[in-house]
């Protein structure tokens, strides 16, 4: 019996291959489970955690998609409703509060717009730097 030899060069490169192969594997996977979730499960038309009406899917026309109209709609749609929204929007809060809190230094200075709580993971910027809040002038 014959045994073949091979280019000792070539092993790492199987491996590399095998390597590729499992993570495409594992990346059409999930995509083949969000596009499946995507299609059975029913559009939600209010978000209780955001507190606002979510978009609806809009009606297609051409004149729409000629003036520009249509694809920007279909994309505020599609993010209104991805599958298991509410759990990503969760994870993120978490990991903006997470890294907003260890960015900030006493010395830090942020420039903020009307002190919005989405720049800082739902906290305002006194709750994240533990300044206290000017008191409002009437």
């Amino acid at each position: 019996m014959k045994h073949r030899q091979t280019d000792p060069g070539a092993l790492p490169l199987l491996r590399f291959q095998r390597t590729g192969m499992v993570l495409l594997a594992i990346l059409m996977t999930v995509t083949l489970f969000f596009f499946v979730f995507a299609l059975v499960d029913t559009d939600k038309t209010v978000s209780e955690q955001e507190n606002r009406k979510l978009a609806s899917r809009p009606a297609f026309s051409t004149s729409a998609l000629f003036a520009g109209e249509y694809i920007p709609k279909v994309e505020t749609y599609w993010s209104d409703t991805f599958p298991l929204r509410n759990f990503f929007l969760t994870v993120n809060g978490g990991i903006s509060k997470v890294t907003s809190r260890m960015s900030f230094r006493s010395k830090d200075v942020v420039v903020v717009q009307n002190n919005n709580p989405d720049d800082f993971g739902g906290q305002s910027l006194h709750e994240v730097t533990g300044a206290e809040q000017p008191k409002e002038e009437a």
